[in-house]
């Protein structure tokens, strides 16, 4: 695997942003990774499967534990009922 470019954001707690990316041909993977203070208790990676010429749509959250897949949490929440 190849790193073939890099954004760098800074985001402030309570603050959001959206993004719109485009991936090269032959590109399977988005990943994000997001700094904090105990890297050993957070997920501070996550890895987002692309597949070219679609559109992927993903809602990720950064909280105090780590990357969060908003929709997976939606998900699991619907399992519930």
């Amino acid at each position: 695997p190849f790193l073939v470019t890099s954004e760098e954001l800074e985001l402030r707690p309570g603050e959001r942003v959206e993004l719109k990316l485009s991936v090269g041909e032959g590109s399977r993977y988005v990943g994000v990774l997001a700094a904090y203070r105990d890297l050993g208790e957070a997920s501070w990676r996550y890895v987002v499967p692309v597949t070219a010429k679609e559109l992927t749509r993903v809602e990720l959250k950064l909280g105090q534990k780590g990357i969060l897949n908003a929709g997976e949490l939606l998900g699991k929440a619907g399992d519930a009922r």
